[in-house]
């Protein structure tokens, strides 16, 4: 069923232990109907019971390259990434956190270039801290 039918969804979480939801941005919702859904998301985990939600997303690699940039993700002068506030989810997060579901977000970077394959996986949990964890594959 369509996400924005919730008794589907609901169904959908019977017997879960974690939900993911894939979102098109990592730090916003594109438009209040992916925000809605989200919701629609953290209402069926309470349903269902289900502790564990992760908001998860990818880069979108070919608007980056044909920007001239390998990732979104860039770290600081001295090399550390901050952790995004999520500012645009505040809603959906405090809907979370008042239900007790356990929210994660995770993006994933991914870049192929010609003689070796790399990824990189953030994730922000509940405390706020940045995970990064790197993935390189060298020919």
């Amino acid at each position: 069923g369509q996400l924005d039918e919730q008794a589907a969804v609901k169904a959908l979480t019977h017997g879960v232990d974690r939900v993911f939801l894939c979102l098109k941005y990592w730090e916003r919702f594109t438009s209040d109907i992916e925000r809605q859904q989200a919701e629609y998301i953290v209402k069926a985990c309470v349903a269902g019971n289900v502790p564990y939600l992760v908001f998860s997303t990818f880069e979108d690699t070919k608007l980056l390259r044909a920007s001239g940039y390998k990732s979104q993700i860039v770290p600081d002068v001295k090399g550390h990434l901050e952790p995004p506030q999520f500012e645009n989810m505040q809603t959906v997060k405090k809907m979370a956190k008042s239900s007790n579901i356990k929210l994660t977000h995770m993006i994933t970077s991914y870049l192929d270039e010609e003689k070796s394959k790399k990824s990189l996986c953030l994730i922000v949990g509940e405390n706020g801290k940045l995970i990064v964890q790197p993935h390189l594959m060298e020919e």
